[in-house]
């Protein structure tokens, strides 16, 4: 699992060399500066690599950072902020990941950003014994850390347990690509450094790749 985890890490530093330039170069997009008071960007690949050193382990916890790994807009709504994080031991499970993506948004000009978080993550439990026994995704109100530690709360009426919403991955990997896909589309190419993903990483997708523009 430690390439997979190394994987991971390189797409994620080419999400922060993208959204930077991409911010550099936007017009009409204020509400990164907005968000950054409250939440304040990773300045630095550095950041990333700390929380992310394979030579500690293969766990991780972005919970535990002051600092938040921005995402870049969305060409479909760009006043929306995406941040992502992550956590997983992969020294035990490959199954033992998540990823979580919060989208910001201020509404009526208000100075406080609403939110929504949906969690991408691999088979809890047991089989036969679990209702999450899948790659699933699920909308929640809650972003705990691997320890519990509260980082990011929405509105209280979301669930936490369901709907748990079955997703067509089966590594930690493809897992990250359906996360990209689902904000991105096609797009998402532009974001994944060349030579790292391999393609049985999109086998799970093939056919929707195929299918969608």
């Amino acid at each position: 699992m430690s390439k997979e985890f190394i994987k991971i890490r390189e797409i994620f530093l080419q999400l922060f060399r993208k959204q930077r330039s991409l911010l550099r170069t936007a017009q009409g997009l204020p509400e990164y500066d907005k968000l950054y008071k409250d939440y304040p960007p990773m300045d630095s690949e550095d950041d990333i690599c700390k929380l992310m050193n394979e030579d500690k382990g293969l766990v991780t916890d972005f919970c535990h950072s002051d600092e938040y790994l921005y995402l870049p807009p969305m060409d479909k709504d760009p006043k929306i902020v995406p941040i992502i994080l992550f956590d997983c031991d992969l020294s035990t499970s490959p199954n033992d990941i998540s990823f979580s993506l919060i989208l910001f948004r201020f509404n009526n000009g208000s100075a406080v950003a609403d939110c929504i978080a949906f969690r991408f993550e691999g088979p809890e439990g047991e089989p036969k014994r679990s209702r999450h026994h899948y790659w699933h995704m699920q909308v929640t109100n809650e972003i705990l850390g691997r320890n519990g530690y509260q980082k990011i709360k929405c509105k209280d009426w979301l669930p936490v347990k369901m709907p748990c919403i079955p997703i067509v991955s089966e590594c930690p990997v493809s897992l990250l690509l359906c996360v990209l896909f689902s904000f991105y589309g096609k797009k998402m190419y532009q974001y994944l450094p060349v030579g790292v993903v391999e393609p049985r990483h999109f086998e799970p997708l093939k056919g929707i790749l195929a299918d969608c523009c």
